[in-house]
C-alpha cells in the first residue's frame, strides 16, 4: 500500500504541485517510511489490545507478542533494518527471549519496551526531519511559482 502526503492543493494548481522540485521530492521520499512506521505502531498497539483482551494464558500472549514483533520486523526488511533504529541483532534476539520468558503479559510488554522505544524515537526523528523540511519545500514551490508567473504579472 502506498501512502501519500496531501498538501491540500486543488486540481487547478496541480501543475505547480507536479513541478520537479527537489525539496518536495525529498519530503515525499522521507514521508513514506515515516507513514509506514506510524501505521506499524498503530498495528502494534492494536495487537497489544487484542492480546490483552484474549483469554489466552500470559505465557501464550507473550509468545504471540514475540512472534508478532519478529514477523513485523521480517516484513519491513528483517534484522538488517534494525541497525537504522539503533538496535543490534543480538539486542533484538535478547528482547524476544525476554518477552517469551516473562511471567506476566505486562512483564512481556515491559520487555518489549526498549525495542518499541527505539522504534518510536526513530519515528520521531523522521517526523522532525519532515517538519523541518516543510518550510524548505514550501519556499521552493513558491520560488517555482514566482519564476513561472514572473512575466505574466502586470506591472
Amino acid at each position: 500500500m502506498k501512502y501519500t502526503i496531501s498538501f491540500g492543493i486543488s486540481r487547478r494548481d496541480q501543475r505547480c504541485y507536479n513541478m520537479n522540485v527537489p525539496e518536495v521530492n525529498d519530503i515525499r521520499s522521507h514521508s513514506e517510511p515515516v507513514l509506514k512506521g506510524l501505521r506499524g505502531l498503530v498495528m502494534y498497539s492494536n495487537q497489544i489490545v487484542a492480546l490483552n483482551m484474549s483469554t489466552k494464558s500470559d505465557r501464550d500472549k507473550n509468545a504471540l507478542l514475540a512472534d508478532y514483533l519478529q514477523d513485523a520486523t521480517s516484513r519491513v526488511g528483517g534484522v538488517d533494518k534494525l541497525a537504522k533504529i539503533g538496535v543490534s541483532t543480538a539486542a533484538f534476539d535478547s528482547t524476544l527471549a525476554s518477552i517469551r520468558a516473562a511471567k506476566t503479559f505486562l512483564d512481556g510488554i515491559g520487555a518489549a519496551s526498549p525495542f518499541v522505544n527505539a522504534f518510536v524515537i526513530a519515528l520521531l526523528d523522521g517526523l522532525d526531519m519532515l517538519h523541518a523540511g516543510l518550510p524548505v519545500a514550501t519556499s521552493a514551490i513558491e520560488r517555482g511559482i514566482e519564476s513561472e508567473y514572473r512575466d505574466k504579472r502586470s506591472g
